[in-house]
């Protein structure tokens, strides 16, 4: 029964991804969010950790409270529902934060890496994915790391402003500042690429047994798409896990699927390049999705069956 489900599912998903690249902006959230939301069978038929009944997906599991009061994008905010549906089910075989308490919409989209550079407004929970870099330099029996995308502001902060800041990364546990860099500044920009910097934080943690560096990394930190660059990921508001990246996507697609398909007039509007200044960042998260979701859901698939 798993294996047919795995097989019809994993095809309409592909068929689904297929169809919303061929559609414009105004129909694409909601072929690619239902795309994803029939992989997510998959995945649960996969899983090895779930019982005989678990693993049958009913219900999405999440709503945009204040989706019919049409708020601005900003202040759209998602919470489960109450019931075990699909995203909090998926959330638990991925071992990730669900959402018990509101997130705002900015929130989940600045958990996303594609999605981060191009906000789509403030939020009071102000926690990017950050890159973790670890050279294997080690200070005595620690190894030293610099966090990195750090938001602007740190760029005067204090070094306790930052301890408090990283804490809502769970990857980020046991952190603690370098001696040698007590007096220093707390943040500084490093390079990050392609002529790019990033604000960064220098840190350290207990190196794990044998110094081995991947240890301490796959230990503490998800992987997104590739192993070359190391991805913090925050946890939610009232949450002590951080986000899976699957799961921050499956919230951002849900929360604009139902906006394209209860609220058509609305999402309209928001896809107007001349009047809505978030409507750039709209097209490339809607771009990204069916570029980057479908090797998500691979990962996810294996994470879950191993």
């Amino acid at each position: 029964m798993r294996k047919t489900v795995f097989n019809a599912a994993l095809e309409q998903a592909e068929q689904l991804f297929a169809a919303a690249a061929a559609v414009d902006y105004a129909t694409r959230p909601i072929l690619v969010f239902y795309g994803l939301s029939q992989a997510g069978r998959a995945i649960a038929a996969a899983a090895t950790g779930v019982d005989t009944n678990s693993w049958k997906l009913k219900g999405h599991g999440i709503e945009v409270a204040n989706l019919d009061q049409e708020p601005p994008l900003a202040d759209l905010a998602l919470q489960d529902d109450g019931r075990s549906g699909s995203f909090t089910t998926i959330a638990q075989l991925l071992s990730s934060a669900s959402l018990k308490t509101p997130a705002t919409l900015p929130f989940l989209w600045n958990c996303i890496p594609e999605l981060a550079v191009a906000p789509i407004g403030p939020t009071q929970h102000d926690f990017p994915v950050l890159r973790l870099s670890l050279s294997g330099a080690r200070q005595g029996t620690n190894l030293i790391g610099w966090v990195g995308s750090l938001p602007e502001r740190f760029l005067t902060a204090e070094h306790t402003d930052v301890s408090q800041f990283l804490a809502n990364y769970p990857g980020l546990a046991d952190g603690a500042v370098i001696y040698d860099h007590a007096s220093g500044p707390a943040a500084a920009y490093r390079p990050a690429g392609n002529g790019q910097r990033m604000l960064s934080a220098v840190r350290m943690w207990p190196t794990p047994e044998g110094a081995d560096v991947h240890a301490l990394v796959s230990a503490r930190l998800r992987r997104y798409l590739t192993d070359d660059i190391h991805w913090v990921f925050p946890k939610p508001p009232g949450a002590d896990k951080d986000i899976h990246p699957l799961v921050a996507w499956w919230a951002v697609l849900f929360t604009l699927s139902m906006l394209a398909r209860y609220h058509p007039a609305n999402w309209i509007q928001h896809l107007d390049v001349s009047h809505r200044p978030t409507a750039v960042a709209l097209e490339l998260a809607l771009d990204a999705a069916v570029e980057v979701c479908p090797q998500l859901i691979l990962d996810a698939v294996l994470e879950v069956s191993s």
